[in-house]
């Protein structure tokens, strides 16, 4: 089995990816998951071509968008299948040019033999026409799941998947449908380094690998991170007092300790356990927490640290 990705834009190093990875087992089948913006015309082009000419069967899998260029590759494959949340997108292909009426003549007549060799290609599997499919493409058509099978472009329908872009449609199309632009964007290497600071190589990637947001990824950074603090905190000298089950009691008699300790105590009432407690309104009420801390572990300036750096998150 080969298993391809497309999820980024289409160009000639990923047609060549392609191509070796094909010539690799010339035999073996192909799933190809797909959600990309499109790209360059003729990269896909050779990709298409390429998938055609494999021995083994072709299974597409539109993920969340094959659109442009993306959708051409798409049609080489012996089975579609797209997401009840994925969209189809095919239009008119197009092309800057530069020089003279014999260079831009022969611009223009390249794009319309470019254009009808797209019809061709959409119309061989649709199960409309070719004035049909020539008018959708000059259009900018976005089809839902139900209407690219309706169309012939698809075979069936599957599960929805939850796909977090690395693009935005607004950035490459006139017209996308609204729900793609709410769709969330996966965060980049460098995102997530600046919103998990020292977090390490290995979580990054694992990130990136699961095309999380940043919010997503910081989510799971200060999970471990509490995680972490967590156990440093039960093997620090004088945490003992704090990480009983009981209430948290002042025995200073200070005001600010007492209010501290009140709404500790209604966390570990939710069903925190103490150090959460502390760390949980700690982070809420920072001015609090060093009478707290002094009041009720004064001799211990580790747990003070400890619950410091929860502070910090």
């Amino acid at each position: 089995m080969i298993a391809l990705s497309i999820y980024s834009p289409i160009d000639s190093p990923l047609a060549r990816e392609v191509r070796e990875r094909l010539s690799a087992a010339p035999r073996e089948p192909v799933t190809l998951r797909v959600h990309s913006p499109g790209g360059e015309l003729f990269a896909a082009l050779a990709i298409h071509a390429a998938l055609r000419a494999h021995a083994g069967r072709v299974t597409a899998l539109v993920e969340g968008v094959a659109a442009s260029a993306a959708s051409i590759i798409v049609m080489a494959a012996d089975e579609i299948e797209i997401a009840e949340n994925g969209y189809l997108m095919i239009h008119d292909p197009s092309m800057t040019a530069a020089g003279g009426g014999d260079d831009l003549r022969h611009a223009a007549e390249l794009v319309e033999r470019t254009r009808e060799q797209l019809v061709g290609i959409y119309a061989s599997r649709a199960t409309v026409d070719r004035e049909r499919i020539a008018e959708m493409m000059q259009g900018e058509t976005w089809l839902d799941a139900r209407q690219a099978v309706d169309a012939g472009l698809a075979d069936r329908i599957t599960e929805g998947r939850r796909v977090a872009a690395s693009w935005r449609a607004s950035d490459h199309f006139e017209h996308p449908p609204k729900t793609l632009e709410n769709q969330p964007m996966a965060a980049t290497a460098q995102e997530i380094k600046a919103a998990c600071p020292k977090a390490s190589a290995e979580f990054v990637l694992s990130q990136v690998m699961a095309e999380a947001t940043v919010d997503e990824a910081r989510a799971s950074w200060l999970d471990e991170r509490e995680k972490a603090l967590e156990a440093r905190e039960r093997r620090a000298p004088g945490v003992d007092g704090l990480a009983d089950t009981g209430r948290v009691t002042n025995s200073a008699g200070d005001g600010e300790p007492d209010e501290f300790a009140e709404l500790v105590n209604a966390e570990i009432e939710k069903g925190l356990d103490r150090i959460s407690a502390v760390a949980r309104v700690g982070r809420r009420r920072p001015d609090l927490h060093a009478a707290f801390v002094s009041s009720s572990n004064s001799s211990s300036a580790r747990v003070q640290g400890l619950i410091a750096e929860r502070f910090a998150q």
